[in-house]
């Protein structure tokens, strides 16, 4: 028989360990609460002991107690016990620990330490932060701990320690979090700073604590007031970003606030601060680029302008002389076709110059529209008969299809005539043999359509999309 106050080891290294770590548990660790000569003289051994020494222990312990029999039934729970559960002792006693617990602590994944527990005797501890309260499924705080001794199981709950751990936890994140974090109290002073937010601005932790934010914003405390009392209000406010002045530059913070409680009572606010200056250093790069780009880009339009109104002048010279010589002068069949040449090669360079004017207007904001009551047939007509001599030299068959001949329709009347001109002109240009015909006719809603066909070789659809674009270009194969 082991000597009173002592208890005897059996396999399990844990229960060699138990006179030390058990007592030195319940003495100094947790309960502060010394063992009296009367719980010293108890027979603790692997036998169950008495219900007596745990009441002894523990039913006035700070911690909250449960005592499994070995039989797996609840045969003792402390005051303290019931005050974190929110249970009467009428609730615990008698019922089996693990069918009645056993699905809560699952869910917290414990069940398993549990088991072990009563198996091998090996003690757990736990810390859970969100541990959901079996009476209602709150959510807590919750630091339970498991030992098996005398013939008990033994299940110690703290909140207390867990809360004390979910502090150690949050003040890690806070201490280590890639962005800078600070607390201010409702006079806008630094009462918490993080090294992320002292690295971001070059100031010492120390330095900054019961200053208030003119350090980072001179004379514009009022502001920050008013902005600390409007996220205290709102409860959040963010992103938004402040330029401030530290002592190695200027900075732009984009910064995330959040009401700060205390018991309920709302007593400053944490800031979460995001360095967002080298995004400020690229967005003036790029707003520098695009103004240079435009002022460049009106330059250009400058230039083609001034130089398509030179290019015009001297043209319409001689386009004048040359209509001149046709109508006036008798000259031979040879110098006739030179003199045709030269008015189409005149012509072709003025449709070129007024594109590219139009481009030029287009650019500065200035092109015009003149909507205006146009009959579509007129317009077909004008360009078939303009292009039968181009078409003709190609060996090409031009001809037009319009099934309402009287249709009119709202347009500028130049977009449409130019429209039209470019596409019959490519039409023949990337037609080798064959035909190009213009129809004009209505779909199954009603609408009216103006069509270019040819028998070329045509458009390939994955060009298509890119069709619109400006510098696109699609050549033969």
């Amino acid at each position: 028989m082991d000597p009173p106050g002592t208890v005897r080891a059996d396999d399990s290294a844990s229960m060699a360990r138990f006179d030390s770590s058990l007592r030195q548990f319940i003495c100094v660790s947790d309960f502060g609460v010394p063992l009296d000569a009367g719980v010293l003289a108890a027979p603790f051994c692997d036998d169950e002991v008495p219900l007596g020494v745990l009441r002894a222990l523990f039913d006035a312990a700070p911690l909250g107690v449960l005592g499994i029999s070995s039989d797996g039934i609840i045969r003792y729970v402390n005051r303290r016990q019931c005050e974190n559960s929110d249970l009467s002792a009428e609730f615990f006693v008698g019922k089996p620990y693990r069918p009645t617990f056993g699905p809560t602590i699952e869910k917290s994944g414990l069940l398993s330490f549990y088991d072990r527990l009563v198996a091998t005797g090996v003690p757990f501890e736990a810390t859970l932060l969100d541990y959901k309260r079996h009476v209602d499924g709150a959510s807590m705080a919750f630091n339970l701990r498991g030992y098996r001794a005398g013939g008990w199981i033994l299940l110690v709950t703290s909140i207390e320690r867990a809360l004390a751990a979910q502090q150690r936890h949050y003040l890690q994140l806070f201490e280590n979090a890639n962005d800078g974090i600070f607390v201010l109290s409702r006079e806008a002073r630094f009462t918490r700073v993080n090294r992320k937010f002292a690295e971001m601005v070059g100031v010492p932790i120390e330095s900054m604590i019961g200053q208030t934010t003119e350090m980072f914003l001179p004379g514009r405390l009022p502001e920050s007031l008013a902005r600390v009392e409007r996220i205290i209000a709102e409860g959040h406010l963010g992103p938004y970003e402040l330029e401030i002045n530290t002592p190695i530059g200027t900075k732009h913070v984009s910064l995330n606030g959040f009401a700060l409680l205390e018991d309920g009572k709302p007593v400053g606010i944490i800031n979460i601060a995001r360095d967002v200056s080298a995004e400020h250093r690229q967005a003036e790069e790029l707003r520098a680029a695009r103004d240079h780009a435009l002022a460049t880009s009106r330059l250009k339009t400058a230039f083609l302008a001034n130089m398509s109104h030179e290019i015009r002048t001297p043209l319409n010279v001689i386009l004048g002389y040359n209509s001149i010589i046709a109508d006036e002068i008798a000259v031979t069949g040879d110098q006739q076709q030179m003199l045709q040449a030269i008015e189409r090669a005149g012509r072709r360079l003025e449709q070129t110059i007024a594109s590219i004017l139009d481009i030029s207007r287009l650019e500065a904001g200035a092109f015009k529209v003149s909507p205006e009551l146009v009959t579509i047939a007129d317009v077909v007509e004008r360009q078939i008969k303009d292009f039968h001599p181009l078409a003709q030299r190609k060996g090409l068959t031009i001809s037009h299809q319009i099934d309402e001949p009287g249709a009119v329709v709202t347009f500028d009347r130049y977009c449409l005539d130019h429209a039209l001109m470019n596409l019959l002109s490519n039409a023949i240009k990337f037609t080798p043999s064959g035909w190009v015909r213009v129809e004009v006719c209505r779909t199954a809603h009603g609408d009216l359509v103006l069509r270019v066909r040819d028998s070329g070789i045509g458009i390939d659809a994955a060009f298509l999309p890119r069709l619109a674009s400006r510098s696109s270009r699609k050549t033969p194969a």
